[in-house]
């Protein structure tokens, strides 16, 4: 992806990436949980690992700068506990303009699997904004009324 056009490279890697037995304890231990909740529980806490606190609905200017702290920004994993999560949900639409453009169109270019749906194979796209009004890669508009689509179809199929 063109980091002018969606951002900078983001490295992902499988789910399970942190519980294969070949992960270099110098990246297990190297963690940092960002915690938005006002209480690290007490099995992260026992890891050792850094916790950086945010006010819950913090921004995204303000989470930057939190996570640039030398103590997080060294850190190879950073854990967001479901709390945490839930806590800073719609915290991203804080982003300044430009850098917003780039983020929602990160999300609507990720396709999230591949199926067999009545015999035809395709891709499923996750439309990740569909708690907000916006127009989706076919150029669909959405409210947050939840409606189905097949492809790129402009009638719902549900």
């Amino acid at each position: 992806m063109p980091p002018d056009m969606y951002g900078p490279h983001i490295e992902f890697r499988e789910y399970s990436f942190l519980e294969n037995p070949r992960l270099p304890d110098a990246v297990a231990r190297s963690r940092v949980v960002l915690d938005a909740r006002g209480g690290a529980d007490a099995a992260e806490a026992a890891t050792g690992a850094e916790v950086v606190r945010a006010e819950a609905g913090a921004s995204m200017p303000e989470l930057r700068q939190l996570l640039a702290q030398p103590e997080a920004a060294r850190a190879r994993v950073l854990h967001l506990p479901e709390a945490t999560l839930e806590s800073l949900h719609g915290s991203w639409q804080t982003f300044p303009p430009d850098d917003l453009k780039k983020f929602t169109d990160r999300l609507q270019a990720y396709p999230t699997t591949f199926c067999c749906m009545d015999g035809h194979p395709a891709h499923v796209w996750y439309n990740f904004l569909a708690d907000v009004p916006h127009t989706d890669r076919f150029g669909r508009e959405h409210t947050p009324e939840f409606k189905l689509y097949r492809g790129e179809t402009r009638e719902p199929c549900l």
